[in-house]
């Protein structure tokens, strides 16, 4: 599955992936598929950091926790989509909570993937969602 995905970007490029999860394992699992998957991956652990991280550099896609403490997932996307430029940006949440979905949608998510994720769910969302 790995090379399928790596053909799909130009010579070069790869996916630029903000994670965002406060589960450090979890998000050091996931950042190693990604990275197995021809992404540049940068992890925040809490929806402030991801609002302030998705307006100072460019991003593919961004993968955003649903539960956290603080801003949780639904307001940070909310936040992120209200800035100018961003309103396009795919948000896709991932939650153990499968009965969050239609916040996460109204909030302005393109998809939920329920936890755990694997490569196989990644792949097939960074081809949905990134555009090369």
């Amino acid at each position: 599955m790995v090379d399928s995905l790596r053909s799909t970007t130009q010579s070069g490029q790869r996916y630029r992936v903000l994670l965002v999860e406060d589960n450090a394992i979890l998000s050091e699992l996931t950042a190693e598929i990604l990275q197995d998957l021809n992404c540049q991956v940068s992890i925040v652990n809490n929806g402030k950091s991801a609002v302030e991280a998705a307006s100072k550099d460019h991003w593919d896609i961004i993968l955003m926790d649903i539960i956290m403490p603080g801003i949780n997932g639904i307001e940070a996307t909310r936040l992120i989509k209200k800035q100018i430029g961003l309103e396009q940006l795919p948000i896709v949440g991932i939650t153990g909570a499968d009965d969050v979905l239609p916040h996460c949608l109204d909030a302005g998510m393109v998809e939920v993937l329920i936890k755990p994720v694997g490569e196989v769910e990644l792949e097939h969302c960074l081809k949905r969602w990134c555009k090369y």
